[in-house]
């Protein structure tokens, strides 16, 4: 007779043995790094040198296990990241030895900033690293220039170095870099003038040189930069004039200029310009007078030439300007009456202080009711406020800077909004009166429950009944949960649960 094997539904072993080796060649090529052999043994290489100059690194980065596990490295397909900001690092940036082939270092991102211990210049033959794209070493102590040869980093997108002791000049050579969208070096001690020729940098976005020694006037040729967007040089010390050229640049979201020594006009040409969302020119030497062509800045929201020589008339052609919320003219010589297209703005911020505007405020500016802030201190401007600053938004002659001699026989918030403004401070009276009721009832009820719970003696509620000789009212307290007995077979004062109005169960 044929013997029958039974297997039922076991797996034979050398088949689990092959699943299991899959398994871990499959574990094993994901944790290894994604590159040429080459490309691998010169970018580990490089990490090596790198954590050598920053001991820190050393302490974290074993070399016993693949690179891509280490903390703050990421491999991925364009490259390598290195992310070791805010890590307390100290030490410098080495230099790359002749044993390495820059060109097969795969370091796509170098992030080392806040770390105010990482000091030393940044290392010329780092321009070799051909697959670098981000750079970033901000709040850093580095110091030294800024390496002419870096502009052989034809990938090279973002360059970040704000907040260090970075000096000398823009280097012209970087011209050449055709990637590069964001340089970003404020707050250091960068000089010198602004290079013509990065106007070939078609590609630059953010520029940021804020808080610099940077000197010289704007150059005519960089309106070939025309995806320029960001674009601030407050408090450095560039002169000169705004080139008419630049009316171009129309992608210009954000110009900040403000402490410095620009001087000449405001280009009527500028009025191309229709994506301005922030134009701040504080603080200079501009003159001449607000122009009226510049109402084509649609997306305007803030407009800042505060401190200026600016003089003539508010120009009433900017009543189109419906984002407009920020206008600050304080300390200018402006004149004339506040026109009363302007009550079609939609102003969060006018400040027009110290200037030579006269007349009064326009009934129509009534309408001005998202502004949190008015100020008309040290100007000609008398009369009353309209009944809707009054009453909407509880604003006050002497809140807006105008003096109780230029507002004289003003009627009051009472005497204009009557019984509705009276109504609405009476409703928030009432409102905080039920507030504070709510709370000392539920502090009332959470004192009853439990002083109640304290007068529980110990044992089960049904003992408790018993003492009482009172079976009728046994049923009040069958839902309690069924308590926990000691050894002995009594339960403790302890063992009684006790519930609380407004929190969950708790043990008394």
């Amino acid at each position: 007779m044929a013997v029958v094997h039974h297997y039922g539904s076991r797996t034979p072993v050398p088949l689990l043995r092959l699943l299991l080796a899959v398994l871990l060649c499959a574990a094993c090529t994901a944790a290894a790094s994604p590159y040429t052999p080459a490309e691998d043994t010169h970018t580990r290489n490089f990490l090596l040198l790198l954590a050598k100059d920053l001991p820190a690194l050393a302490r974290i980065w074993d070399p016993s296990v693949d690179y891509c596990s280490w903390d703050g490295v990421s491999c991925k397909s364009k490259g390598v990241v290195i992310n070791v900001s805010n890590l307390g690092l100290s030490g410098t940036l080495p230099e790359l030895d002749a044993s390495l082939n820059a060109s097969r270092i795969y370091v796509s991102e170098i992030h080392v900033d806040g770390n105010p211990g990482v000091s030393g210049p940044l290392p010329p033959s780092w321009g070799s690293l051909a697959a670098l794209t981000y750079f970033s070493s901000s709040d850093c102590s580095i110091s030294g220039s800024v390496p002419s040869e870096w502009n052989a980093m034809s990938s090279l997108q973002s360059f970040e170095a704000s907040n260090t002791s970075l000096s000398g000049t823009l280097p012209v050579e970087w011209c050449t870099m055709p990637k590069l969208w964001e340089f970003t070096a404020d707050m250091t001690s960068l000089s010198g003038t602004l290079p013509p020729q990065w106007q070939s940098m078609q590609r630059m976005f953010y520029l940021n040189l804020s808080y610099t020694n940077v000197a010289g006037t704007l150059p005519p040729a960089w309106s070939h930069m025309t995806q320029l967007s960001h674009f601030d040089l407050s408090s450095t010390k560039v002169t000169g004039v705004l080139p008419v050229e630049w009316r171009g640049m129309t992608n210009l979201l954000y110009v900040n200029l403000s402490n410095t020594d620009i001087a000449g006009t405001l280009p009527p040409t500028w009025s191309t310009l229709g994506k301005f969302v922030v134009f701040d020119m504080s603080n200079t030497q501009l003159v001449g007078t607000l122009p009226s062509e510049w109402s084509s800045m649609q997306r305007l929201r803030q407009f800042d030439v505060s401190g200026t020589r600016l003089a003539g008339t508010l120009p009433p052609e900017w009543c189109v300007l419906q984002k407009l919320t920020r206008v600050l003219l304080a300390h200018t010589a402006l004149n004339g009456t506040l026109p009363t297209e302007y009550g079609a703005l939609h102003l969060e911020v006018l400040d027009v202080a110290h200037t030579g505007l006269s007349g009064t405020i326009p009934a129509a500016w009534g309408s001005l009711v998202n502004l949190t802030h008015v100020d008309f201190s040290e100007t000609q401007v008398a009369g009353c406020l309209p009944k809707e600053w009054l009453c909407t938004l509880g604003l006050t002659t002497s809140g807006v800077g105008l003096s109780s001699a230029v507002s004289r026989g003003c009627p009051s918030a009472a005497d204009v909004c009557g019984t509705a403004h009276s109504a609405r401070g009476l409703t928030w009276w009432m409102i905080a009166l039920i507030v504070l009721a709510g709370v000392l009832l539920l502090a009332a009820l959470g004192w009853w429950f439990r002083s109640r719970a304290n007068i529980l003696p110990a044992g089960t509620p049904d003992v408790w009944n018993e003492q009482r000789g009172d079976a009728a009212e046994t049923y009040l307290y069958t839902s309690l949960p069924e308590q926990e007995h000691s050894s002995n077979g009594d339960a403790t004062s302890a063992d009684v649960v006790v519930p609380v109005c407004g929190s969950k169960d708790r043990t008394s």
